[in-house]
């Protein structure tokens, strides 16, 4: 099975374990102890001046709250980076793709048992000057903002 896999180069997989590092405490900071999420990356080309992806996955799993029987918030966020020449500096391009699914269950008075579902996408993009293609910390930094940005920006549209 391992001859048809394929895995991040060293300095990506070093990228990919500090961002699952960060996004362990976003979740419990944003979310609830039971939240989970996990961050994956990989090349976009044969190296990494040519880019890469990660995918930041969150899942929030709520039962028996206040009023809510269960609830479910369940995002998945895809980011690009790639790069520009900038004189002898580097530009990182950021293109994020978010999609959160939610559902809700609860029981009220006057209407019943009430279930709820939904999904909603959103995109950004950002660009930022970078000391190097991946080893320094920057871009946890700037993934970091981007994810909770438009979270918070999904979150806040929800009634």
């Amino acid at each position: 099975p391992d001859e048809d896999a394929k895995y991040p180069s060293k300095e990506l997989r070093e990228l990919e374990e500090k961002l699952n590092k960060m996004f362990k405490l976003y979740c419990k900071n944003y979310y609830s102890p039971a939240a989970l999420s996990s961050a994956y990356c990989w090349e976009l080309g044969d190296g990494i001046e040519e880019g890469f992806g990660v995918a930041v996955l969150v899942k929030n799993s709520l039962s028996n709250q206040q009023n809510l029987s269960t609830g479910n918030w369940d995002s998945s966020n895809l980011v690009t980076v790639t790069f520009e020449a900038d004189g002898d500096k580097i530009k990182a391009n950021y293109n994020l793709i978010t999609t959160v699914n939610l559902a809700m269950s609860f029981t009220n008075k006057i209407c019943g048992k009430v279930c709820l579902s939904g999904t909603i996408a959103r995109s950004s993009h950002y660009s930022k000057t970078v000391k190097s293609y991946v080893k320094d910390d920057d871009h946890i930094a700037n993934i970091g903002v981007l994810v909770e940005d438009m979270e918070n920006s999904i979150r806040n549209t929800l009634p």
